[in-house]
């Protein structure tokens, strides 16, 4: 597997690969490709310099967005999107992404990263065994129009 850092022209692969996950359990979204590739180019545009895509054989399987700002303490990572192919899922590719992305943080001198997750089992596993941990004092909420 090759991990470079994202380019425009891999927005279109990165739609099919969101349209597809996002509509399996515990997500179901029914996502249009105008809608999605909109939301990536969004992504895009904000994170271009600190995100990634995993590629196997020539074809991209998954991809990593991560947004730095600032905080308290100096530079902090905020995971926008983390998203693998539905067919390679459970193969290490997002701990792959994950762990190349912590090394061009800790070159940059990153203080923290956070993320915002589903509250389902598989997706909170993920993050815990990839070193993030949930923090009891916050919450995120919606309100649906």
């Amino acid at each position: 597997m090759k991990i470079r850092k994202i380019k425009k022209a891999d927005l279109d692969r990165c739609a099919e690969i969101l349209i597809g996950s996002y509509a399996q359990k515990p997500y179901s979204e029914k996502l249009k490709r105008t809608n999605a590739k909109k939301y990536l180019e969004q992504k895009f545009n904000c994170c271009k310099d600190s995100s990634y895509v995993a590629i196997i054989e020539n074809i991209i399987v998954g991809f990593i967005f991560w947004q730095i700002s600032f905080w308290s303490d100096g530079k902090q990572s905020i995971l926008e999107e983390i998203v693998i192919d539905k067919n390679c899922q459970g193969k290490g590719i997002g701990t792959e992404l994950v762990k190349f992305s912590e090394k061009f943080f800790k070159k940059e001198g990153l203080k923290s990263s956070m993320l915002w997750a589903k509250n389902d089992k598989r997706v909170v596993g993920f993050h815990r065994k990839n070193g993030f941990r949930s923090a009891d004092d916050y919450i995120v909420m919606f309100k649906d129009y």
